[in-house]
């Protein structure tokens, strides 16, 4: 859950910036791929953690799991002209 927040944490600065900071902004693939490198090593932990001992240890490992799935898919629901100067 801790990369899935250091992910979101990231997204949060770009937009942040954008809105602020527009001229000293980074481009959206640099927040996208450090989200994104976090969003992969999460999932992968989030995984590995899944085991099927029973249903309330799969209800508290889904939830870094669904995180850092959401996380990688937010380039994906972004408005085309988001970022551009």
């Amino acid at each position: 859950m801790g990369l899935a927040s250091l992910g979101w944490g990231a997204w949060w600065l770009e937009f942040a910036a954008l809105r602020f900071f527009p001229d000293h902004a980074p481009s959206l693939a640099v927040a996208g791929t450090l989200a994104g490198a976090f969003a992969v090593v999460g999932t992968v932990a989030a995984l590995l953690a899944l085991r099927g001992r029973n249903v309330a240890w799969l209800a508290v490992a889904s939830v870094p799991l669904l995180a850092n799935l959401s996380l990688l898919a937010v380039p994906f629901l972004l408005p085309a002209g988001l970022g551009t100067r």
